[in-house]
């Protein structure tokens, strides 16, 4: 399984609509990408332990496919739909890494 992670880190610029981000962004990518074999997708909002030290990031986003290929395909196809939007909802770049799963709980 490959899990792609999008991270939209924390700065002193930061703009971000979480409402528009939760209820039109991911309804849009889930819609565009579930064609190349998106599996299911989680958001956290960061928070932090510390009331003097923010989160360092301010969501990120999880997707999970069975294939790297299904990634590729999707990327390719949909990818710039997906980042048409991203400047609706936030003014920070996110950061994108891609991991195999290797073991998980249950």
């Amino acid at each position: 399984m490959i899990r792609v992670s999008v991270i939209y880190p924390r700065n002193s610029q930061a703009e971000f609509d979480l409402d528009y981000y939760t209820n039109t962004h991911l309804p849009l990518v889930a819609r565009l990408y579930g064609n190349y074999g998106l599996l299911d997708w989680h958001v956290d909002q960061g928070i932090s332990l510390s009331a003097k030290i923010p989160s360092e990031n301010i969501v990120a986003c999880y997707m999970y496919f069975d294939t790297l290929e299904q990634v590729k395909l999707a990327f390719k196809n949909e990818g710039a739909k997906v980042m048409q939007d991203v400047p609706r909802f936030t003014n920070i770049e996110p950061k994108v890494t891609f991991g195999q799963i290797h073991a998980k709980a249950n």
